[in-house]
């Protein structure tokens, strides 16, 4: 009888330490420094750059402005390593397969440490449901922007990012 009872619990109450996932990550949430806007252009770890492993097929997703001067786009990792290269993301598109920048990335301007403040957008299923999700919206990295940037104005997505160090 009380396996039976302590099973029951397991799958009711208990699920998401059991095997399932907790903690699903969306997309990245940052602010550039000195109000720039970087958005338009190449980012890269810099030990990627220097041991040239950025292949053909790299090209970042362009980033989405949100509220408050944030920006929706991919997840960064590790903050420290990041440079953005002063190269635009639509040229590197527009060239052919054989991207000559990488081979002399140097040539351009980079920008070390481009981040104020840099956020991971998670989602711990056990205790909710993120209000902006949106599983359909690839183009917006699976979020919603129009209800993510009232939870930005709200105040409300401090309950949904982990911050990163941006030094």
């Amino acid at each position: 009888m009380m396996v039976i009872l302590a099973l029951s619990l397991v799958q009711t109450g208990c699920g998401c330490s059991f095997g399932k996932s907790k903690l699903q990550v969306y997309a990245g949430l940052y602010k550039y420094r000195d109000d720039m806007d970087l958005s338009e252009y190449i980012w890269a770890h810099q030990s990627d750059l220097k041991g040239r492993y950025i292949t053909e097929q790299w090209v970042p997703r362009k980033p989405i402005a949100v509220a408050n001067g944030y920006y929706l786009g991919e997840i960064i990792q590790n903050t420290r390593d990041i440079v953005y290269v002063t190269k635009r993301i639509d040229e590197v598109q527009s060239e052919s397969m054989h991207h000559e920048w990488i081979t002399h990335w140097e040539d351009y301007d980079t920008i070390q440490h481009p981040f104020v403040e840099c956020y991971i957008i998670h989602v711990d299923k056990c205790y909710g449901d993120f209000p902006a999700e949106c599983p359909g919206c690839s183009s917006t990295f699976g979020i919603d922007t129009i209800v993510l940037n009232q939870m930005i104005r709200n105040g409300e997505i401090n309950d949904y990012i982990r911050w990163l160090s941006t030094y």
